[in-house]
């Protein structure tokens, strides 16, 4: 993404041509789509509506224009620029991260070969990749398949990982150059999406929570190794409730969703349970509430 050759490119190389049909690329796309009913992931090119180059994302005017588009539809500059920004770090996630802290599976596609969905409200809802081609760790079935290239270790698969999200800082100088968000606060907006991507994934596979963060920590923690721009993180937040323990986690950034509803009408913020900006109280008794309701796992 920034022009310098990856650890993905280089494991690229490496690999023979696949197809994409039957890849264990394919595999995992098509676990991660049942899994998960808020996006859809696919390995080819998709057909329909909606798609676009992930590379569109790299046009200032693109950028620009997304960004205008959100700001006088809510009124709200500010949260316009929140918009952006998650979109553009969940199209790299989405892509990346989720098949790695889903399934220690790492796409060896580049970004013009990444096309995505956007749906309602500017979110990214679907992926897909043209080249199945993907680096796993020593002792996936897929070993020994075309297209598979072999890691020695899970630390080398976090470093991977650490390396293709560092690349992905000309996306987000795009989101700076348009929105004026500062890069803390971009930087800040990737570390959340892992470690809540890491917890999301978690309960899809029914998956220790704990061990879902320290793996996303462990990334965050590399990552934060080539781009010290990255000063906060988030943080745990075990709740207990009569089903026992759920384990959410504080954004170490404000996603700005609340300013949404203070833009339609003022008094009525829409606080994420993630919010930093509330007290632990307030989380604790919301995520409780909900919880004890009924509604288990949000």
């Amino acid at each position: 993404m920034n022009g310098e050759r990856t650890a993905v490119d280089r494991a690229a190389a490496q690999g023979a041509p696949a197809t994409a049909a039957g890849s264990p690329l394919a595999e995992t796309a098509r676990r991660l789509t049942e899994k998960d009913r808020y996006r859809r992931f696919e390995v080819g090119i998709p057909e329909g509506d909606g798609w676009i180059p992930a590379a569109q994302l790299l046009d200032r005017g693109f950028a620009a224009a997304w960004f205008e588009r959100v700001a006088a539809r809510s009124g709200d500059r500010r949260f316009a620029a929140g918009v952006l920004s998650r979109a553009y770090v969940s199209a790299v996630v989405l892509a990346w991260a989720f098949p790695v802290l889903a399934e220690a599976r790492l796409p060896l596609s580049p970004l013009e070969g990444v096309r995505l969905h956007v749906g309602e409200r500017s979110r990214v809802d679907g992926v897909a990749l043209a080249d199945p081609r993907v680096a796993v760790v020593a002792g996936d079935p897929a070993q020994g398949l075309p297209g598979i290239s072999v890691l020695g270790s899970r630390d080398q698969l976090w470093d991977a990982l650490a390396e293709t999200l560092a690349g992905m800082e000309p996306l987000l100088e795009r989101v700076r150059e348009v929105s004026g968000l500062g890069w803390p606060a971009l930087w800040g907006e990737v570390a959340d999406q892992v470690a809540g991507s890491g917890l999301w994934l978690a309960r899809l596979y029914g998956r220790d929570p704990w061990a879902a963060w320290d793996e996303a920590m462990s990334v965050i923690s590399r990552l934060a190794a080539r781009e010290p721009r990255l000063r906060v993180r988030p943080r745990p937040f075990p709740v207990q409730w009569r089903g026992g323990e759920e384990l959410h986690m504080v954004r170490g950034t404000c996603c700005l969703h609340y300013r949404r509803g203070k833009a339609a009408q003022p008094g009525e913020e829409l606080y994420c349970v993630s919010c930093p900006l509330r007290p632990d109280d307030w989380r604790r008794e919301t995520i409780r509430a909900s919880l004890e309701g009924g509604e288990g796992s949000r």
